[in-house]
């Protein structure tokens, strides 16, 4: 697992950090720790078929931006 943080306080653009996840507490807040460490759970992950049915949707749509972009540059 990996963690992603946006960030752009004071500036005029973002930046985007990929952290790294060892442990399930290594990144989170304190409203997932309202109840104590010990009651915290990771979020169920989606099973493969989920997953690849979104990347799937994802490709679709980088694909047709891909095309507008180039209708754009012609």
């Amino acid at each position: 697992r990996v963690a992603f943080f946006y960030t752009g306080i004071h500036v005029a653009h973002a930046h985007a950090h990929v952290v790294p996840m060892v442990h399930q507490h290594d990144v989170t807040s304190v409203r997932y720790l309202e109840d104590g460490i010990e009651a915290f759970t990771l979020p169920p992950s989606p099973g493969e078929a989920a997953l690849l049915q979104t990347a799937g949707r994802m490709e679709v749509r980088l694909a047709q931006d891909d095309q507008a972009g180039d209708s754009l540059r012609n």
